[in-house]
């Protein structure tokens, strides 16, 4: 105990930081880095080329807006493989969920 009779404070655990300062003081995470390959991948092959998908049903042929749509769910054959599409993506689904 001081002198003075001042209870000392205890000392407060350090705490360790994991990951390195980036600029402006912040950290990143070593291990969340690992991710970034994997996001750069799915960007590159699977959400540009489907944005560019998205794009194009609806700029080709030039001038066509939404009518390429408005096509396809006017057609009875076009809905019909749809529906079908969706029952069978619904059957697949509840079966591999039951069996796990």
């Amino acid at each position: 105990m001081p002198a003075s009779g001042a209870v000392p404070m205890p000392r407060r655990p350090s705490i360790r930081r994991t990951g390195r300062r980036l600029g402006g003081g912040r950290f990143a995470n070593r291990w969340a880095l690992l991710a970034l390959p994997t996001v750069l991948f799915l960007v590159v092959f699977f959400l540009a080329p489907l944005l560019l998908m998205i794009l194009r049903s609806v700029t080709d042929p030039p001038g066509a807006g939404l009518a390429n749509y408005r096509d396809f769910f006017g057609s009875e054959a076009d809905t019909r493989v749809l529906g079908t599409t969706f029952y069978i993506a619904t059957i697949s689904t509840i079966v591999c969920l039951a069996l796990g």
